[in-house]
């Protein structure tokens, strides 16, 4: 009978045993397999801020070129209230410029005017280094023949010049920056104008070659430059702008939302009224702007491309040409107009000026508005508080001498 109890008691002894045994081993599996798991968790952590640490460094070192930084000429002019940016797109095809593209934001008003130039209108060489007027298209080819480190500079003084606004910034997209932003976001010349046309106060007097910029910036998107941060590295480095890489970002960004929310106004050179044409001594067409009507479009959306401090001081400035050079006041009359300071007259000076001059009569009235017109009009120029000796009604007088032929030369 003991014989029997105590083999049970053996046989109960040796279950638990090995179920003890069964226990401490699942519990050794477990501990392993926290513990892998643990790894693994770490591991995937380390790769993901590995991982944000590159693509981060990505946006912010990624650097372009920027040939206007230490231009001479000063073309970037940064403007309170207001952003200006120019795009000038290259043809991946004809490597050429295929058109640029002028977009004025008034933060103040939340409104905006683009200007589109195609590269078919030809623009007036003011030094008359090539004996003609010269097409948009091959604005860059000519400034290669200048000087092959200056051309984008070149192009864009051109455009300056034509336009008569300044820029704050700039994009120059030749055909290497155009196949990055491809692979990036898709094909940008692939859209349907109807649908661009919508978000413009007047679809009726714009192209289908003008809505390209709608296009450009409404492929971006933030999810796609994180997922693919290689390209946009690529892309940063080959474009020409003074624009940071993260603030490139932003810059899309804000003009995408710009676009979508609409009542933009299109200024779109190609379309009949805007343009002249004639014919050049060679016997071809020439199609040049209409400043007449191309004023006046100014005019009607004054009150986008004035900041508000300007506004308030509603100063009056009028411009006299005493260089003896044809054509200046008008010229100079345009650039501080659209600048946003309202210019009531133009014309010519009853006498000439050796020194460019500016007259005003209080200072501390139209401290906003002079500064402005300082800053356009003057290199090396007289300031004199008062008014010049012939009949004048402006609060601020500009009479332009003949050290404005200097300024006038590429150089």
């Amino acid at each position: 009978m003991k014989s029997v109890r105590s083999r049970r008691m053996f046989a109960g002894a040796s279950r638990v045993t090995t179920f003890a045994k069964k226990k401490n081993s699942t519990s050794t599996i477990f501990r392993w397999m926290k513990l892998v798991l643990r790894f693994v968790i770490a591991t995937l952590a380390l790769y993901t801020l590995y991982s944000a640490y590159i693509i981060g460094e990505r946006f912010v070192t990624a650097d372009s070129r920027c040939s206007l930084c230490d231009s001479k000429l000063e073309l970037l002019k940064e403007r309170k209230d207001l952003s200006s940016t120019l795009f000038v797109i290259k043809s991946p095809v004809e490597n050429r410029i295929a058109g640029a593209w002028l977009v004025i934001s008034n933060d103040n008003l939340a409104q905006t005017v683009v200007f589109y130039i195609p590269p078919g209108v030809y623009i007036d060489d003011p030094n008359d280094l090539f004996r003609s007027s010269l097409p948009l298209s091959d604005l860059e080819y000519a400034g290669d023949l200048i000087n092959p480190d200056r051309s984008v500079e070149y192009v864009i003084w051109q455009i300056g010049n034509m336009t008569g606004f300044t820029v704050e910034n700039y994009f120059w997209v030749d055909a290497t920056a155009l196949k990055y932003l491809t692979d990036l976001y898709g094909d940008p010349s692939e859209y349907t104008a109807l649908s661009y046309k919508e978000n413009y106060k007047n679809p009726v007097e714009i192209s289908d070659a003008a809505l390209f910029i709608n296009s450009l910036v409404d492929h971006f998107s933030y999810t796609k430059t994180i997922a693919k941060s290689k390209s946009w590295e690529k892309y940063v480095e080959s474009l020409d702008t003074n624009v940071s890489s993260m603030s490139i970002m932003s810059e899309l960004y804000s003009m995408k939302m710009i676009f979508r929310a609409g009542d933009v106004v299109m200024v779109d050179l190609s379309q009949p009224g805007l343009f002249r044409t004639y014919n050049a001594d060679n016997g071809r067409e020439v199609l040049t702007v209409n400043y007449s009507e191309y004023d006046k479009v100014i005019q009607d959306n004054f009150n986008i491309v004035r900041s508000r401090s300007v506004e308030k001081e509603q100063a009056k400035v009028e411009v006299y040409n005493g260089s003896g050079i044809p054509g200046l006041a008008s010229r100079y009359a345009r650039k501080v107009y659209n600048y946003g300071v309202k210019v009531v007259r133009y014309d010519n000076s009853p006498t000439e000026f050796d020194k460019t001059t500016i007259y005003v009569s209080h200072p501390e009235r139209f401290a906003e508005s002079f500064d402005s017109v300082e800053d356009l009009v003057c290199d090396q120029c007289e300031i004199i508080e008062g008014r010049p000796d012939f009949i004048t009604t402006g609060d601020i007088i500009v009479i332009l001498g003949k050290d404005k032929e200097k300024e006038l030369r590429w150089r």
